[in-house]
């Protein structure tokens, strides 16, 4: 088994590949029409009783930022993760420091000039908005990217039942596109990340089910209107993992961007689809990733309200908003039954991005896209949309034996964190112990906002996460 622990673990999205380097700097970007920041506009799911008021509600403040190759005056070169601004005067030796002797088609030269006249699509500007998003609308007319944000579950995207041939097909395809290896050291694995965009047509099925997810998302959307169809699509990749494999704590982002300056960029929508139901949950959190620098301040702990968790179904579909920390500890797999001999957790990941093409994220390779297997998805027409209500559990009202604990570790460009996760396995085992296709699967669970609170989830700085031994 490939033991992939904390921020060693595999993340669903694999790291940068590329040497590509830019630089940014930080403007306010207004869309019209007014941020929409009704605490941080993540919407309840359609149908969801919410007792408080606040599931899946953010508080996030900020400021928009630029990303393009180069700019007259004062700027920021990246090195690394660290940005040091420098005058105009310096900027041919500096410039050529900064992208360490690789100059990009596009970027700036010994005079700093080219970058502001490319065309390149590197040098493309890269506008977020009050809410850290990039905006959707074209050209000079940005506007709030309209898409569901809340945490949704579609059970019954792909029909497993459908066609057994087909489905172990798609298995196949989805090992063939698997390219995430753990690393050791690194904050994130290495792999690769595939872009298939709007406007392209699928040549597989992995590219198929990508559009079919990109569709289902952005169907209400205009292309040419609320988006430009060369510049948005669907990022996708395909995770197999064993059952002891986690996949740890992280943002999806522009891994690219991130590593050359702290910067961060998230898609609109982070989704998965299991294609096998075993394995560990996913796990998704109310923490806002932030748009440069440290995530989170190790000397202000974090204190968790919101969590939604997931279990695997074969052909089960869910999507959240793209800036939030999620995982999927192999330590909360609370299903796979005693003495039992699972196989791998097979998954199917995809980011839906507006006017946004992440930069090491490329289209997949011709050759293995026409040696992939499966020709037809095993789509029902009438159920691939229905949604899966989602069962609300207030953790003050659950018995203290009745939950189990962890810890996550994690690590941030501000240090490292370990995360206590207290979670309340016999409710969610008793609510999805039928493996009947309707039986639920997808839990809000709602943490008491008392201090003095028995149970919670919590980010503290320092130290390393053990593993335990649960029941």
């Amino acid at each position: 088994s490939q033991q992939t622990r904390g921020i060693s673990g595999v993340n669903p999205r694999p790291g940068p590949r590329t040497t590509k380097r830019a630089l940014i700097l930080l403007v306010v970007v207004a869309c019209a029409g007014g941020a929409r920041r009704s605490r941080g506009t993540v919407p309840c799911v359609q149908g969801i009783q919410d007792p408080r008021g606040t599931l899946g509600g953010h508080e996030h403040e900020g400021h928009g930022i630029l990303f393009r190759g180069g700019h007259k005056g004062k700027r920021v070169a990246l090195r690394g993760a660290a940005m040091t601004k420098h005058d105009e005067k310096a900027e041919g030796e500096e410039a050529g420091e900064a992208v360490h002797g690789e100059e990009e088609e596009g970027q700036s030269g010994s005079d700093g000039s080219s970058a502001s006249q490319s065309s390149d699509s590197s040098d493309l500007p890269v506008l977020l908005d009050e809410d850290g998003r990039v905006p959707g609308g074209v050209a000079d007319a940005p506007k709030p990217p309209e898409l569901d944000y809340g945490f949704r579950s579609f059970p019954f995207l792909l029909d497993s039942s459908k066609s057994t041939d087909e489905w172990n097909l798609l298995l196949s395809d989805a090992r063939a596109a698997f390219t995430a290896r753990a690393t050791k050291k690194a904050r994130y694995s290495t792999g690769q990340t595939f872009f298939i965009k709007s406007s392209e047509e699928p040549r597989c099925s992995l590219e198929r089910l990508a559009k079919h997810i990109w569709t289902l998302h952005t169907q209400h959307l205009v292309a040419g209107e609320d988006y430009d169809a060369d510049r948005s699509g669907a990022e996708w990749w395909s995770l197999v993992l064993n059952q002891d494999d986690d996949v740890g704590l992280h943002w999806d982002r522009d891994y690219s961007i991130e590593a050359d300056g702290d910067v961060h960029v998230h898609p609109h929508l982070a989704s998965v689809t299991y294609l096998t139901g075993t394995g560990a949950p996913t796990i998704a959190f109310d923490m806002v990733g932030s748009m440069e620098g440290p995530d989170i301040d190790p000397a202000k702990p974090h204190t968790f309200r919101d969590v939604f968790l997931s279990r695997p179904r074969p052909g089960k579909h869910i999507s959240f908003d793209g800036r939030l920390l999620h995982c999927a500890p192999a330590d909360a797999d609370f299903f796979s039954k005693s003495g039992s001999v699972p196989g791998p957790r097979i998954t199917f990941l995809v980011n839906i991005w507006l006017n946004h093409v992440p930069i090491s994220s490329e289209r997949f390779d011709d050759l293995v896209a026409a040696s992939l297997k499966c020709k037809t998805l095993c789509i029902d027409a009438g159920a691939t949309a229905k949604y899966e209500e989602i069962v609300i559990v207030e953790t003050a009202k659950e018995e203290d034996e009745g939950f189990v604990d962890m810890d996550l570790s994690f690590k941030d460009s501000g240090g490292g964190f370990v995360m206590s996760l207290s979670l309340p396995k016999k409710r969610i085992v008793k609510e999805s112990e039928s493996d009947a296709p309707d039986a639920p699967s997808s839990f809000g669970i709602v943490y008491a906002s008392d201090a003095n609170a028995k149970r919670g989830v919590t980010l503290k700085g320092g130290g390393t996460a053990k593993r335990r031994k649960l029941d």
